[in-house]
């Protein structure tokens, strides 16, 4: 199992950085990496790093320190979706860290990046700055937060001498609870150049220790005989799973088309603002936020139908228990027999054109951070590096530009909603021949 993780945001990226580099021992800048991307902090014996891009089955080498970055590795085609670096800090022998990006901070695609990769992690580390109370984007994100169900922490950074000043940390935890009165008990932390951070470091190897003995009880779904319904069989069970699935389906398709209505407009304003060169990395962002929530509404449908169906052959109500088993037997015969379905979606700078990138390890590239997955396999989607080049020239029409984007954003729509159609066919094959072996058996046989 992975180890928790805690993902890094922060009102200003100084804050952010300075408090990183005192709470893994190497004081400054912990690696420079692109803006877009997310870096990933995991333990290791010495300092490697790697790049993972949209597209790529492979990561790319990185430098793994400023004073690699001399021409040596040759730097990739567009910036990565997260950069992994190892190295043999103490704290990350029981966590991961994951700094979010400086680029898009407390944007609508940020956030639900963030809020996703601390959902999955486990823990938020947010930091401020003594110098500068929270505005109200910073606010905002924190509520919306709020009842994510990760473990908070803050920090602030104070310049100055080690320690710093108390009443910094109280005006800014002051601010904070009064937008979100729910991180009143949270714990907060002072951490300037040179102190070492030892209590932050304490806290959250506290936490990581919990969190991790919490997820391996988990893990487990209590076993014990689930028999079905002595009418299961007449019970109609074939039809419910059939227009469930039908309507979770539609639902989805219809959720897609919205979504990425919003992710046009939200692009063309960029295009109309900013000019073409920064679209291709806000349309990777507002991708990357996308297929996490399709990805997330598949999964909560799924979960539906799952529920529904079993309601109509069991012979009791399925507790949690009876829906894990269940759930991780569709992970690992929909993993085992329609490994077609882990895939990326590469938005290219052909007009209208969306490459399909299968399997595991393209799809695994496209996350904030690894993780485990769902019930069904990956689904990814961004933006290839023809396109950053495409658009770089500051010379660039802006009305091919939103030509292309429009073209781009019906394409990827097309190809998702093709995908998300294929998975529901696969959970109606797949949970129907669960379901009849149970009813066929009087057991459920997971």
């Amino acid at each position: 199992m992975d180890s928790p993780a805690v993902v890094v945001a922060g009102s200003t990226a100084e804050a952010k950085s300075g408090v990183l580099g005192e709470l893994l021992g190497v004081g400054g800048q912990v690696l420079a990496v692109p803006d877009e991307s997310y870096l990933v902090l995991r333990s290791g014996e010495r300092r490697v790093a790697r790049a993972f891009l949209p597209g790529a089955r492979q990561p790319y080498p990185y430098p793994a320190s400023i004073a690699e970055m001399d021409g040596r590795v040759e730097p990739p085609p567009r910036p990565p979706r997260r950069v992994e670096l190892c190295l043999p800090a103490p704290v990350l022998a029981s966590l991961t860290l994951v700094d979010s990006p400086a680029a898009g901070a407390f944007g609508l695609a940020y956030n639900r990046i963030v809020r996703d990769a601390a959902r999955r992690g486990g823990g938020l580390l947010f930091t401020l700055d003594a110098e500068a109370l929270p505005g109200q984007v910073e606010l905002d994100f924190l509520a919306g937060v709020a009842d994510s169900g990760q473990t908070p922490f803050f920090a602030v950074w104070v310049a100055g001498a080690p320690g710093g000043p108390s009443p910094a940390v109280a005006a800014c935890r002051d601010a904070v609870v009064a937008r979100v009165p729910a991180f009143a008990a949270a714990p907060w932390f002072a951490v300037a150049a040179g102190d070492g951070a030892a209590d932050l470091r304490q806290a959250l190897t506290r936490w990581a220790a919990g969190a991790a003995q919490a997820g391996g009880g988990a893990a487990e779904a209590v076993r014990r005989r689930v028999p079905t319904a002595v009418d299961g069989r007449e019970s109609g069970w074939e039809e419910v799973l059939d227009r469930a699935v039908e309507a979770a389906r539609d639902e989805v398709r219809q959720a897609l088309a919205a979504e990425l209505a919003g992710v046009h407009q939200r692009c063309v304003q960029d295009i109309v603002f900013g000019g073409c060169a920064g679209m291709p990395a806000a349309l990777d962002r507002e991708l990357h936020a996308l297929s996490l929530g399709i990805a997330d509404r598949v999964d909560t449908a799924v979960a539906g139908i799952t529920r529904a169906v079993l309601a109509h052959v069991l012979a009791d109500e399925a507790g949690r228990d009876v829906l894990l088993r269940v759930g991780a037997a569709l992970r690992d015969r929909i993993g085992e027999d329609h490994p077609d379905l882990a895939q990326v979606l590469l938005v290219t700078s052909t007009t209208g054109a969306v490459a399909v990138v299968p399997g595991e390890s393209a799809a695994g590239a496209l996350g904030a951070h690894a993780t485990a997955a769902g019930v069904l396999p990956p689904l990814g989607a961004g933006v290839s590096a023809s396109c950053y080049q495409k658009w770089r020239n500051e010379k660039a029409d802006v009305d091919a530009a939103q030509a292309w984007l429009r073209a781009a954003v019906g394409a990827t729509e097309h190809e998702m909603g093709r995908a998300v159609a294929r998975r529901f066919e696969v959970v109606a094959q797949v949970l129907g021949g669960l379901v009849g072996d149970a009813v066929d058996h009087g057991l459920l046989l997971v």
